[in-house]
């Protein structure tokens, strides 16, 4: 989703909780059989200011990956992945 009008740190927190419920969900699904499970990986890009789609789509991207490379049912925002580097 796309949220206007909050500042990075509010925008941070929503990633957050929204994340951790879609992965709390993959988990929660106790009909699916553990041989048919899957993995959940999310990307997430936060920008309090205008920044064009292609950037945003790109850091998401970047964002997935490092999660996807950390391991299984991870999400990483890229706000705070670029703060870390």
């Amino acid at each position: 989703p796309i949220i206007v009008g909050a500042d990075s740190k509010s925008l941070s927190a929503i990633a957050t909780e929204i994340a951790r419920r879609l992965l709390s969900k993959v988990y929660q699904s106790e009909s699916i059989p553990d041989t048919a499970r899957s993995g959940v990986s999310i990307g997430i890009c936060v920008a309090d200011q205008k920044v064009d789609f292609e950037t945003l789509y790109r850091r998401a991207d970047e964002a997935l990956y490092r999660a996807k490379s950390s391991g299984k049912n991870r999400y990483v925002i890229y706000e705070a992945m670029a703060a870390a580097l």
